[in-house]
């Protein structure tokens, strides 16, 4: 990150955020601790909104009952496997893609794609340090690889068909259930509606399957044309499926 250090010692993050170059500019302070970084926004009077810190969140009850055999929807969705490659393209806290990587095991690869640099500061280092976890979850996360960047031109990076699954998780607009770790993510998420464009440029790069992530009330994929969708009785989430003329030849 292209950002100033500056030693805290015993001041108040008000007056670090005063002591950084450009005043009144600061829009929050990344305070590096002996057992995690946390992202705390910075307003004109101080302090404000709720602290972002890294959290597994639902990861390890998901991969504990993915491994008693119970079906997880996105996992579904996806159609992994052991030994698949899966590009996350909106990591956000990360929970999907550890998900993932539980499913695509030791031989498989997950990389995540985040476009704020301090939240995949935040990310990078949870995932590489975090040891509140499971055996299971703590191994999964080891295993991701974090890159910062905007989506749409990383995938536009990417050769053609590099990875069997695509995946999206835009930001809701409205939470589907309050999360302090969301609330925290909310103000540093790109809130940008995702565009046909990358949806494309996925279906390029994926060999199987481009998945999309959206609210079971929600009009994403009506507005990107994707049909096949999948969920449980009840869920609040569905996912969209686009499947690829490629699967057939991979199976």
């Amino acid at each position: 990150m292209n950002s100033p250090y500056i030693q805290r010692h015993s001041k108040s993050i008000a007056q670090v955020a005063k002591e950084g170059p450009g005043q009144g500019e600061i829009e929050g302070v990344l305070v590096v601790e002996s057992n995690r970084m946390t992202l705390v926004g910075i307003a004109q009077s101080g302090p404000a909104g709720p602290r972002l810190f890294f959290h597994p969140g639902m990861a390890p009850s998901r991969i504990r009952r993915a491994g008693q055999g119970r079906k997880d929807h996105m996992l579904e969705a996806m159609g992994v496997a052991r030994g698949d490659q899966v590009l996350d393209c909106t990591l956000g806290l990360g929970s999907d893609a550890i998900v993932a990587a539980w499913a695509v095991g030791l031989s498989g690869k997950v990389v995540g794609i985040e476009s704020s640099p301090a939240v995949a500061e935040i990310v990078r280092a949870g995932l590489r340090e975090y040891d509140r976890a499971d055996p299971d979850t703590t191994a999964a996360m080891r295993r991701i690889e974090v890159v910062c960047a905007e989506h749409l031109m990383h995938l536009m990076s990417c050769p053609d068909r590099s990875y069997d699954v695509v995946y999206f998780d835009p930001m809701f607009r409205e939470p589907v259930r309050p999360s302090p770790g969301i609330a925290g993510l909310r103000r540093w998420a790109c809130h940008a509606r995702l565009s046909g464009n990358a949806v494309r440029e996925a279906t390029r790069v994926a060999r199987r399957r481009v998945v999309i992530k959206d609210r079971n009330d929600g009009s994403e994929l009506d507005r990107l044309g994707v049909t096949m969708r999948l969920g449980g009785r009840g869920s609040r989430v569905e996912y969209g499926v686009i499947r690829l003329a490629y699967e057939a030849q991979c199976q």
